[in-house]
């Protein structure tokens, strides 16, 4: 039978179920099936035997908000953009196409290309200290070859700049 517990009083451990056509069953704590104690206002399903309640177990109240919810709640567990593994990302892909390049020549990247892609691979190493990330390693990797390809690009412009004087 379908019913609502009309009271509960848990120092004495028993309480009474209302059905909708107003009957009332006593029913005891060692009836109830759940884990939490009953509170008014349950739904529950229980077994009358006589004037008493018995296998007494609580119905999920019915929300027509529920699917709504549901979609609210999905979309807040999805992270948001990680820069750390987006920086680590960009960092291996470009890595990779740039030795591909050098090796088989046929991207043809020329130093100003170069020097834009690392450009955006510092913004996003930057971006992904400040907001920090869960992806500590693809940060890393991505900050090391950051910073590697700055220092060479610094030290080749220091030997040109040194060429170009004398």
């Amino acid at each position: 039978m379908d019913g609502i517990i009309h009271s509960y009083n848990p120092k004495s451990a028993t309480g009474i179920i209302r059905t909708k056509d107003g009957q009332k069953f006593p029913f005891r704590r060692a009836d109830w099936h759940e884990s939490r104690a009953p509170r008014r206002n349950d739904r529950v399903d229980f077994q009358a035997e006589g004037e008493k309640a018995t296998d007494v177990c609580f119905f999920q109240k019915e929300n027509k908000a529920a699917p709504q919810a549901a979609r609210t709640s999905a979309l807040k567990s999805v992270a948001p953009l990680d820069f750390g593994l987006v920086a680590g990302g960009y960092a291996l892909v470009f890595l990779s196409a740039a030795i591909f390049d050098v090796f088989f020549n046929m991207i043809k990247l020329d130093a100003n290309d170069i020097a834009g892609l690392f450009v955006i691979l510092d913004i996003l190493v930057i971006i992904a200290w400040i907001s920090g990330s869960k992806f500590k390693v693809t940060r890393g990797v991505a900050t090391f070859w950051a910073v590697a390809v700055t220092v060479l690009a610094l030290v080749l412009l220091a030997r040109h700049a040194i060429k170009g004087t004398s």
